[in-house]
């Protein structure tokens, strides 16, 4: 994402304008808008597999997948955003400013980025976890193998799982599971090495228990 130049901040309405005439996504938290641009080969096809992965392991389920086209709005942190997928259980709920965003999300995933692995690990998660609906959130990093799958536990605390090859994404709140291998599926032939001065590897995010 990349910082919209403001002199001011922009209203809820300033936003929807902005949008429509740009015709470009931007998250919008505290009247900040942030343009959301594109993102790798590498990025494209984990964020179409998430989708396609949730989608079908939902099959028959009440809760709906839904892909990085769907915003959600975050009702208690005051977050506009565009997650790469997320997952949304009945009763569906808008968003009574904009009826194009969806709010109350189960899973939000994330496919993470050069310049946005840092927000996503950290600040974002926090601001998402505010949210009493929200049960999974999902990091997939697209210069190796490795997913970070945070979760709600009974008693309201966040447990934390790094999970790579030949293993399974269990999202106990939807009773499905997701394997590794194939959110990965077709993403090796154009995964590129992390740079340095790529930001740090997944590994060293901070965890769900880190209040900064």
């Amino acid at each position: 994402m990349s910082a919209l130049t403001q002199e001011r901040r922009l209203s809820y309405a300033e936003y929807l304008a902005l949008e429509l005439e740009t015709g470009v996504k931007h998250e919008l938290y505290d009247g900040v808008a942030l343009a959301m641009a594109g993102g790798s080969v590498a990025h494209a096809r984990l964020v179409g597999n998430a989708y396609a992965e949730l989608r079908a392991a939902l099959r028959g389920h009440p809760c709906r997948a839904a892909g990085s086209e769907q915003k959600l709005f975050l009702t208690e942190a005051g977050l506009t955003t565009y997650p790469d997928a997320a997952v949304f259980c009945p009763p569906l709920t808008r968003a009574p400013h904009d009826q194009h965003a969806l709010t109350g999300p189960t899973v939000i995933v994330e496919v993470l980025s050069p310049s946005t692995e840092a927000y996503d690990m950290s600040e974002k998660f926090h601001l998402a976890a505010r949210e009493p609906s929200l049960k999974h959130y999902v990091l997939i990093d697209q210069h190796s193998v490795l997913v970070e799958h945070r979760w709600r536990d009974a008693d309201g605390g966040w447990r934390l799982a790094v999970l790579g090859p030949g293993e399974a994404l269990q999202l106990h709140a939807l009773g499905v599971a997701l394997q590794i291998d194939a959110l990965y599926e077709d993403v090796h032939e154009v995964m590129e090495p992390r740079r340095p001065g790529w930001g740090r590897p997944l590994t060293e995010g901070d965890g769900p228990g880190h209040r900064g």
